[in-house]
């Protein structure tokens, strides 16, 4: 069950509500704006649900959570007391906040596809299942390996780029016109990070997963650079940082 509507922080007069302990909660409108958007896509009216305006509006939530408005050095999920942190959790379900070791305000690739599953159509389960196929955790892709708290390595010389990017082609050919700023957005990522410096393994896994790539998507933004790169591997001349352990 959701918590108390939350009031506005941000822009507008806050309107204080109670929490479960009777203590005046405030978050930002956008935490309210979520949690509304969210009742809405329970109802019994299938017209009035939308998986996708819920997502967007989580990930603005979320954004707004981490903001920093440039008079304070910390955002406003690090300013929280642990009973707003509470009110927040109850109102964003599927988002997952966390502020341990790193600040996290990200959808939940899975519980998100248990929304689609319930309240959705065929093009929110298609997304949802894109999305937690590319994801190991929120917020963190399935290509990279976790090095510290922060990035990793990138699996540059693994087929999961190959993989994950045919997904995220396939679902814009079948459903052209949704999620179209997200998956934009999951298909830049790609590309910036499969020409990250830093891979997991060696040269001849590098340059064979490269081919595999150019070959599958021969007509990809990055398949100029991805060529370079192949050439400077195979002539000893790569600036990429490879895995010792792998040469």
């Amino acid at each position: 069950m959701l918590g108390p509507l939350l009031a506005i922080l941000l822009h507008l007069a806050p309107l204080e509500v109670k929490a479960e302990s009777h203590a005046p909660v405030l978050l930002a409108k956008e935490v309210e704006d979520y949690a509304r958007e969210f009742k809405r896509v329970q109802s019994p009216t299938r017209l009035e649900r939308n998986i996708e305006v819920l997502y967007r509006k989580g990930i603005v939530a979320g954004k707004k959570l981490l903001y920093h408005d440039g008079l304070s050095e910390l955002s406003l999920l690090e300013k929280m007391d642990e009973e707003q942190l509470g009110a927040a959790r109850r109102a964003l379900p599927g988002i997952f906040l966390t502020r341990e070791e790193v600040l996290q305000a990200d959808p939940d690739p899975e519980s998100f596809l248990e929304f689609a599953v319930k309240w959705g159509g065929r093009a929110d389960i298609a997304f949802f299942s894109t999305l937690q196929m590319s994801y190991s955790s929120p917020g963190w892709p399935l290509y990279i390996i976790r090095q510290t708290d922060y990035g990793g390595c990138r699996r540059l010389g693994s087929s999961v780029f190959s993989e994950i990017y045919g997904s995220w082609r396939a679902f814009q050919r079948r459903f052209p016109n949704r999620y179209e700023e997200q998956v934009r957005r999951e298909i830049d990522r790609l590309e910036e990070d499969i020409l990250h410096t830093g891979a997991c393994e060696g040269p001849r896994e590098v340059a064979e997963a490269y081919r595999e790539f150019i070959h599958s998507f021969p007509d990809a933004a990055v398949s100029e650079e991805i060529r370079r790169r192949i050439s400077e591997i195979d002539d000893g001349t790569s600036k990429l940082r490879f895995n010792e352990a792998s040469r």
